[in-house]
């Protein structure tokens, strides 16, 4: 495999019939700490890993131009923002050396109601062996039946979880500006980004740049929303739904935000190959390698900007993030009382908005 091949490979999207031997080597043992500190750096007890973890006041901070250079300092850095409680939990994860003490006292692993963890033990399943059978949530399998009385949390036959995610990924270059406009979103609705912090707010996470084709292209911040979604009718918008959309609009074409790959809604997707300088590189070794294209599919086609569109007009379509509102006729004769309106603070956006 040459070294064009080799960086195609690295983010496939499984479309170049291509399967990766790898080879696990160990690496030397590690210990890493985890702590965090407030406003005077001083620490307070919520204990994380082997340190400890703090709230910081975002606005008092400065964090828009902290966020640039935080995940410079510390190995394993991440961060969740609170943006209605304007708080944010820092996460400071480093190296130490080997002879640290090593205080194994993360809270998840304290010691539990039996009952509880008896509902989330494995049942032994290997950590290496057969793909089929490394789950890490698997217990329910092999469970009794007993007239759904016990479920799995995401079990479609009950009222269970339910919930979405959008994942971007922000030029580095663009963060500050980014989350100042999010600030600017608070001060109109401050109670907004409640639905989001019901799953621990806004998680943010370093990512560097990668020679893969379809890889990061350079340094950003990933953004993780997650959020509820109603299960019994697609067509009902979401609390606060306009604000949430205006975030997601304003990081994919405003600053120009990735996507993960393996979440997200349609919107997110649009045009998105046009953004990945080495698109057509890949595309070159998928001819290659697979030019019957019997590893690709609709979805693949449209999102490498082979075939079709990933865009979706059709009643309601901007509430699953299949298209964006242009009119209000798109989606009057559904939703009374909701309208197509520019965004509040990134103007250029189409959010259904209740008036």
């Amino acid at each position: 495999m040459n070294p064009q091949e080799f960086n195609a490979s690295k983010v496939s999207l499984g479309v170049l019939r291509v399967i990766s031997q790898v080879h696990i080597s160990l690496v030397r043992f590690m210990i890493a700490t985890s702590s965090g500190c407030d406003k005077k750096l001083s620490f307070i007890t919520i204990t994380h890993g082997t340190g400890e973890t703090s709230l910081t006041r975002f606005q008092s901070h400065n964090f828009g131009v902290r966020a640039l250079t935080f995940g410079e300092k510390h190995e394993f850095a991440d961060f969740l923002l609170l943006p209605s409680q304007h708080k944010v939990v820092y996460r400071i994860d480093d190296r130490v050396p080997l002879n640290t003490s090593a205080l194994f006292d993360f809270f998840p692993f304290r010691p539990q109601l039996s009952s509880a963890l008896a509902l989330v033990r494995s049942l032994g399943y290997p950590v290496i062996g057969r793909q089929n059978r490394m789950m890490s949530s698997g217990a329910r399998l092999d469970s009794h039946q007993d007239v759904l009385i016990t479920a799995c949390p995401w079990d479609p036959r009950i009222k269970g979880e339910f919930f979405h995610q959008t994942t971007l990924s922000v030029p580095l270059r663009h963060v500050k500006e980014f989350i100042n406009n999010i600030k600017e979103l608070v001060k109109i609705e401050p109670k907004f980004l409640c639905i989001l912090e019901d799953s621990n707010g806004i998680l943010m996470r370093y990512v560097t740049s990668s020679p893969a084709f379809l890889g990061k292209e350079e340094k950003a911040l990933h953004f993780d929303l997650t959020y509820y979604r109603s299960k019994d009718d697609p067509l009902v918008p979401r609390l606060y739904e306009d604000f949430i959309e205006e975030i997601e609009l304003m990081a994919v074409f405003k600053y120009n935000a990735l996507p993960h790959w393996g979440k997200n809604r349609n919107i997110a997707f649009n045009d998105v190959i046009k953004k990945y300088k080495n698109a057509t590189a890949f595309l070159k070794v998928k001819e290659r390698f697979d030019p019957l294209g019997l590893f690709s599919r609709e979805w693949t086609d449209q999102i490498l900007g082979l075939k079709g569109s990933v865009t979706i007009v059709k009643e309601g379509c901007e509430l699953e993030g299949l298209c964006i509102f242009s009119e209000d006729s798109q989606f009057l004769t559904v939703l009374r009382g909701y309208m197509c309106r520019p965004g509040k603070v990134y103007r250029e956006a189409r959010v259904c908005t209740r008036v």
